[in-house]
């Protein structure tokens, strides 16, 4: 779960999930992060990791990371989870 922060004076902390549903399966961010992750370690380390954005594309079951503005990494997510 990522925290929220409040920019006010007062420190307030929220806990969000993101969840993507599509034709019977759920998809959560953590999940697609994990997987990430481990496809990955493979081949570098976490630490060489500064920025990265997240695109999903439903319709593929796919995740594409984009890592450092440079290098994009492929994420089939196919019957990771499924709705009960």
């Amino acid at each position: 779960m990522r925290e929220i922060h409040k920019k006010s004076g007062k420190n307030m902390k929220a806990k969000s999930e993101f969840i993507v549903e599509f034709k019977d399966q759920q998809f959560e961010e953590k999940q697609i992060i994990n997987l990430f992750k481990e496809e990955w370690k493979k081949t570098r380390k976490l630490s060489e990791i500064e920025k990265m954005k997240v695109y999903f594309k439903v319709e593929e079951n796919t995740a594409y990371c984009v890592v450092n503005n440079e290098e994009t990494i492929v994420v089939p997510l196919s019957n990771t989870s499924t709705l009960s």
